[in-house]
């Protein structure tokens, strides 16, 4: 397989770099956590190996990441294996290539890896429900599944959804773009909308469990009288 085939690969070097370097490691410290991870396969060599496709001009090809691999280096890292697949350091509309021939947007590219929503076919593609719902049957455990199912649930990821891009604005000021402006009014109210929803879905869900309780409570009672 060329390395045009490979994209995501690319991206763990690239990412394997970039934290190594915030953490400010050499490779041999790096090497030394993944041993310290159990990873001793991952020596200094090695990983220099997987970095080596980054290099200009490198005339080897870059040694390829296992699973178990991604898992070491995460946990040696600090970090989630998915910050290791998918770039972080992108514009959330940059679009990236998953494979050789399937690209997504970053936003939609970590949705679909935390399984937050199926992976448009296309980059501007709109979520589709139906493949939305079949995705998380399969990715979720049951009762992360079950929740989402709910309208609390529903109703909690649109207020993280809603509050995450209006922090995106937030904090922008200038008087040449009143667009900026605009768009941070328009989204906190949105946000507060979202906010104010799920309160009372909350509250709604308060209630509905109090009159169960004390239903129980009643025929508890009927039958310790009876």
């Amino acid at each position: 397989m060329t390395e045009s085939e490979t994209p995501v690969g690319a991206t763990v070097a690239q990412q394997v770099r970039h934290f190594r370097k915030e953490r400010g490691w050499s490779v041999r410290q790096l090497a030394d956590e993944c041993a310290r991870v159990g990873a001793t396969r991952l020596t200094q060599s090695s990983l220099a190996n997987i970095e080596r496709g980054l290099a200009e001009g490198a005339r080897r090809k870059s040694r390829e990441v296992t699973a178990d691999e991604l898992v070491a280096l995460a946990l040696a890292l600090g970090v989630s294996p998915l910050s290791l697949l998918l770039p972080v350091d992108r514009e959330p509309e940059a679009t990236f290539a998953l494979t050789g021939s399937v690209t997504a947007r970053r936003d939609d590219a970590w949705r679909w890896g935390r399984a937050d929503a199926a992976l448009p076919a296309e980059p501007w593609d709109p979520v589709d429900p139906v493949r939305t719902e079949e995705f998380e049957r399969l990715s979720l455990p049951p009762e992360e599944r079950n929740a989402r199912r709910q309208t609390a649930g529903r109703l909690a990821d649109e207020v993280r959804r809603d509050v995450y891009r209006l922090l995106g604005v937030a904090g922008f000021a200038s008087a040449s773009m009143p667009e900026v402006e605009e768009k941070y009014e328009r989204y906190l109210t949105t946000a507060r909308a979202s906010v104010d929803r799920l309160n009372s879905e909350i509250d709604r869900v308060q209630a509905e469990h109090e009159e169960l309780l004390n239903f129980a409570r009643r025929r508890r009672e009927e039958r310790d009288d009876g």
